[in-house]
């Protein structure tokens, strides 16, 4: 189960041969953050997982073309990811066996998307945060909220703020940025005028 709730590494295992010979459990070609949608599928199609606890992989997160700093569209990238690896799932058998596990693995991966959808250029957000929501709201319902996930991962208070967010649609998280903005400008005003020099009278 705590496979489920870790980030997707693809690059940081070795992987059997084997595990291949079914044609299933690949990447899905033409995205980005494909590694969201197949390493959930490696951990169905091994035969069995060891863990080595030694750092052996170093990773740069500071190249400017690295997939998690995407500002376009290319974000809404984790939509088809899920929806396929959710599918391989259940076209297994296996997607009620590991619905708890799935259930944390997607709640997990769309509320941190939340903050790349804040910041998408060129797509409505709105629209986008939809979209995103979407994936866990059709494959689990109120579940994904209800179960805990969310808590587990992010705390009560995010946990809170979802239940929020799905009662309005998602609506109440554009409603939030627009407050956040507001807010920073205000912010900005008022500093200005505190640095600005005082007149001479």
């Amino acid at each position: 189960a705590l496979l489920y709730r870790n980030w997707a590494t693809p690059c940081g295992r070795i992987y059997a041969r084997s595990m291949f010979d079914d044609p299933d459990p690949r990447f899905l070609p033409g995205i980005i953050f494909a590694d969201a949608n197949f390493v959930p599928k490696s951990y169905y199609a091994a035969s069995r997982i060891a863990y080595l606890d030694r750092s052996l992989y170093n990773y740069d997160v500071t190249r400017p073309t690295q997939s998690m700093k995407q500002t376009d569209k290319r974000v809404l990238n984790i939509v088809p990811a899920l929806r396929d690896m959710l599918e391989y799932y259940r076209k297994k058998g296996a997607f009620d066996a590991y619905r708890d596990d799935l259930t944390h693995y997607v709640a997990r991966h769309c509320v941190s998307w939340i903050v790349k959808v804040q910041h998408l250029t060129g797509y409505p957000r709105g629209q986008a945060i939809r979209e995103l929501f979407t994936v866990a709201d059709e494959a689990f319902g109120d579940t994904w909220i209800t179960s805990g996930a969310v808590e587990q991962h992010f705390g009560k208070a995010m946990a809170l703020r979802m239940r929020a967010a799905r009662a309005t649609q998602y609506r109440s998280i554009i409603w939030e940025w627009h407050a956040e903005r507001r807010w920073r400008r205000a912010d900005t005003t008022i500093e200005d005028t505190l640095n600005r020099p005082a007149k001479a009278y």
